[in-house]
């Protein structure tokens, strides 16, 4: 059987070993759906198949082989498939992996479909194709590193830079504040330039986290024990004195001791309780923390109109939704890509449901706690 045909009538193992070379893309894989991971497979497979068993010139296999032509049903596949890839967060060495693998994988279940073995002289053309991807697999993630190195050096100028004259501007302010005497044109200067330093600096903060988030880097969190509750109790009380008008009930039950990052998820509650006190239209937001089953969630809750499904589907990824003036004059939307980068750093999920007459709730597990009351940690530690 030509090798054209045995991709077509063979989708369905093929695409089942694609799906699990997917699972180990990690971090990006972990909580994917099954048809999260397979996406576009079966239509690249299809047009894979099919573009081999068009007639080609001399000159198209040369323009081919440099990347000038390819077909448009597999164009169209392709690019579908990495789109959607990385907005999974997948980086370039992962997405170059699938396409290693899936290549390895239809070779082989081929070669042991024949009735006899592979020629000597198509042996020599899979070995050296083994070759030229092994390649690619160590210049890819070299490459990946270094841009890394660059951007992070980069942020780290961008950072010292940029905070300088913030803090000077600070300074000033405070000393604005603290003056003896001031006209009444100058007191509400003080404040209101502190209130626009401190939305420079979450906003420097903010940049930093996407673009390193985007290029599938992990967030950096430091774990130290301490009460969940606690904390976010104390986060609830500083949300609330920015809007005395919203009325926040928060509720903590169970035990919620353990390791954690208390600067990142007092963010984490930060930013979904100021999502909920600006688009929800009600005048009161729910927060719940509890111990479920030795599991610990975060539930935000406010009501008003639903949020549209188109806005949903895409509602983690600023890039994918339309901002209006509203998001526009309160900083740059990444409030809730930022609290997804938090979740998954802690090892959890964060989800979104909104329909009529139940509002609007966002729900973080933690599905692997770190040492909830002594108990063994994540890693495997006692």
């Amino acid at each position: 059987m030509k090798l054209g045909e045995f991709i077509r009538t063979n989708i369905e193992p093929i695409v089942g070993e694609w799906e699990e070379f997917a699972k180990t893309c990690t971090p990006a894989a972990i909580g994917m759906t099954k048809s999260a991971l397979l996406d576009d497979v079966t239509q690249i497979l299809q047009a894979v198949a099919d573009d081999m068993e068009q007639l080609q010139t001399p000159a198209e296999q040369d323009a081919k082989g440099k990347g000038q032509r390819s077909s448009d049903s597999l164009g169209r596949a392709a690019l579908s498939h990495v789109g959607l890839r990385l907005e999974s967060r997948f980086d370039l060495a992962q997405i170059v992996s699938e396409y290693r693998a899936m290549r390895a994988s239809v070779l082989r279940l081929w070669s042991r479909s024949r009735p006899q073995p592979l020629s000597d002289e198509t042996m020599a053309v899979i070995r050296f194709n083994e070759a030229i991807d092994q390649s690619i697999a160590e210049i890819v993630p070299a490459y990946l590193r270094r841009e890394s190195e660059y951007r992070d050096r980069f942020f780290g100028m961008l950072g010292h830079d940029l905070r300088g004259p913030i803090n000077a501007i600070h300074l000033c302010a405070a000393l604005l504040i603290n003056k003896a005497e001031r006209s009444e044109d100058e007191l509400p200067l003080g404040p209101r330039i502190l209130r626009s330093c401190d939305r420079l600096d979450r906003m420097v903060k903010d940049i930093i986290d996407f673009t390193r988030g985007r290029f599938g880097e992990p967030m950096n969190i430091t774990r130290v024990p301490g009460d969940l509750g606690t904390f976010l109790r104390e986060i609830i009380d500083e949300v609330q004195c920015a809007y005395p008008n919203v009325a926040i009930d928060f509720a903590a039950r169970g035990d919620l001791t353990g390791e954690w990052d208390s600067e990142r998820l007092s963010q984490l509650l930060w930013n979904l309780v100021v999502n909920a006190i600006q688009h929800g239209s009600a005048k009161q937001v729910g927060v719940r923390v509890e111990n479920e089953n030795d599991r610990v969630l975060i539930e935000v809750h406010n009501e008003g109109s639903p949020i549209p499904q188109h806005v949903m589907a895409n509602i983690f990824n600023p890039l994918g939704r339309e901002r209006n003036s509203e998001q526009h004059r309160n900083g740059l939307g990444l409030g809730l890509f930022i609290c997804k980068e938090i979740v998954k750093a802690h090892g959890g999920t964060i989800t979104a449901t909104s329909k009529w007459n139940a509002g609007t709730t966002f729900v973080v597990r933690f599905e692997q706690q770190c040492s909830l009351n002594g108990r063994i940690h994540s890693d495997g530690r006692a």
